[in-house]
């Protein structure tokens, strides 16, 4: 049996929803002071560790963390403030472009 593109995409996000619960449930686990790994932040956040590597050279994502000489990582405290920070910005966004859309249907209606 093939699947469609459609529902290959469905399991594809089913696939990073469970690596990101698992790793999220893994780290829950831990104490509040625990360090992500790169495999971990990327996988709570649905990129890769290239995305990751881009993100903190240009300055928009939470620095690491240097626990020992060869041990960096991320506080989860910090990621998780990141996602909410990007969350709020991204619903200021999405509210900015429906007034827009419909500041432009009113007018098509005065005009129509």
């Amino acid at each position: 049996m093939t699947l469609s593109p459609n529902e290959r995409e469905i399991g594809a996000k089913a696939r990073y929803k469970a690596r990101f619960e698992q790793s999220r449930n893994r780290v829950r686990e831990l104490s509040g002071h625990a360090l992500l790994s790169p495999t971990e932040v990327a996988a709570m956040l649905c990129i890769t560790t290239k995305h990751i590597r881009v993100l903190e050279d240009a300055g928009e994502f939470p620095a690491r963390v240097q626990l020992g000489r060869n041990k960096k990582g991320w506080r989860l405290k910090d990621i998780e403030e990141y996602i909410d920070t990007r969350q709020k910005r991204h619903r200021i966004c999405e509210d900015n472009r429906r007034g827009r859309w419909a500041a432009a249907d009113e007018q098509e209606a005065d005009h129509g």
